[in-house]
């Protein structure tokens, strides 16, 4: 586990060849696209990511080919960076026995607890020596059903927690 915060008072990253300003998103994505195989990255909706696809786009640049029926960016070396949404249980079934290596949850506050540890189940690889990894960003919760993030990774995020993590 690495809690990853931003000492500026704008909170933003500069990443990309050109040097993007941007949040979260952006280092959610630039993190895979370098050192994954199979990514899927996580938003409730599809919709959701029309506010970040333009910056997405920025950051895999030349790198990559977008193929829009799959969602799915297709990068050198047969890596590939995925869409998926589920904003029902249901939706959550549709992405079983799908195993990437990297899943990377955007908002994770906005998730519940269950489809977030169901979906993550399939994070493995059958490639020697690729790191399988569990990506996440958020605010704080908006609602009480995200509090669950809160409590799951208290020791890490929360200042004077009473069981800090090293």
């Amino acid at each position: 586990m690495r809690c990853l915060t931003v000492d500026s008072p704008s909170g933003l990253f500069l990443v990309g060849r050109s040097m993007i300003p941007t949040h979260n998103t952006s280092w959610l994505v630039g993190t895979p696209i370098r050192q994954q195989y199979k990514t899927i990255i996580f938003r409730r909706e599809y919709t959701e990511f029309r506010g970040i696809d333009t910056q997405i786009s920025a950051i895999v640049g030349d790198l990559g080919r977008w193929h829009g029926k799959y969602r799915t960016w297709h990068l050198p070396g047969g890596r590939t960076l995925r869409y998926g949404a589920a904003k029902s249980d249901q939706d959550c079934r549709g992405f079983r026995g799908d195993p990437h290596d990297c899943y990377a949850f955007d908002e994770l506050t906005e998730w519940p607890m269950s489809q977030f540890v169901f979906l993550t189940g399939w994070n493995r690889t059958n490639r020697p020596n690729q790191r399988c990894r569990i990506i996440t960003t958020f605010n704080p919760p908006t609602t009480s059903e995200g509090q669950w993030v809160i409590e799951r990774y208290g020791p890490w995020i929360e200042p004077g927690h009473p069981s800090p993590a090293k």
